[in-house]
């Protein structure tokens, strides 16, 4: 153990990246030899590893930790409508809408969202905007319905 006095100590946030810090007495570390000065700074540095690794955990423990601020789960977040979008405009979606159904389907997730969707287009189900490009692709039956392939 090498014996130096310590003048301060602290931790601070740089960005997102936790560091500690520790001022020793120039003077007292020099007359120290060349091992123990190596061994004074590495700690530094492996402490620096060690609080790295615990901010990473913690980090990757955020989702549990922070669940219960989150909504239930229920419906889609709308994060973004284009301008020009036929949703668009005061009586249409806005960011942070939540969609809960769409034409009678209920919504939870992303699968749910995708697979309504798709069904909707499957049973002709109406009132979707689509590009003329999918329009003109290649026609094909499933079952008693006509689909864009």
């Amino acid at each position: 153990m090498v014996k130096v006095h310590v003048l301060g100590a602290g931790v601070v946030l740089l960005l997102v990246f936790p560091a500690a810090f520790v001022d020793v007495a120039t003077e007292e570390l020099l007359d120290k030899s060349a091992t123990a000065q190596i061994r004074v700074f590495g700690a530094g540095v492996w402490h620096n590893l060690v609080l790295g690794g615990i901010a990473r955990i913690g980090v990757s423990f955020l989702p549990f930790l922070l669940w219960p601020f989150y909504t239930s789960g229920d419906g889609m977040v709308v994060v973004g409508v284009k301008d020009n979008s036929g949703v668009a405009g005061p009586a249409g979606l806005s960011v942070g809408d939540i969609i809960l159904s769409v034409q009678g389907r209920n919504i939870s997730s992303a699968f749910d969202w995708s697979t309504s969707l798709s069904n909707i287009v499957v049973d002709g189900g109406g009132g979707l905007c689509l590009r003329k490009k999918i329009l003109v692709k290649s026609v094909s039956k499933i079952g008693s319905k006509v689909c864009c392939v």
